[in-house]
C-alpha cells in the first residue's frame, strides 16, 4: 500500500501494522487503520450506525489494537475523520 501511495495511486495508506504506521507517520504520509476507517465510514453516513460499531467490536475483538489506539479512534472529533471519508 505503501509503494501504491508512493506511486501516486491514491489518497492516503490504509494500514493496521504498527511499523508501517510509524513509517508512514515519520514520512509525511496520510493513513489510517481499519478501525478508524469503520468509524470514519459510519460518520460519513455510508453506512448505519449499528453496522460500523458491529464493524469496530469485531475489529477491537480480532485485532491487536491498543487501548490508546482504541480510544482515539472511538471517540476522537468527527471532522478529524472527514479526510478519509469516500
Amino acid at each position: 500500500m505503501i509503494l501504491l501511495y508512493s506511486s501516486g495511486q491514491g489518497d492516503f495508506v490504509l494500514i493496521d501494522d504498527k511499523k508501517g504506521s510509524r513509517y508512514c507517520r515519520d514520512n509525511a504520509i496520510p493513513y489510517t487503520n481499519a478501525l478508524m476507517m469503520a468509524r470514519a465510514m459510519g460518520v460519513a453516513g455510508c453506512v448505519n450506525e449499528g453496522i460500523w460499531k458491529s464493524a469496530c467490536t469485531l475489529l477491537i475483538e480480532k485485532g491487536r489494537y491498543s487501548a490508546v489506539i482504541r480510544d482515539y479512534a472511538l471517540n476522537c472529533d468527527p471532522d478529524e475523520l472527514r479526510f478519509f471519508y469516500p
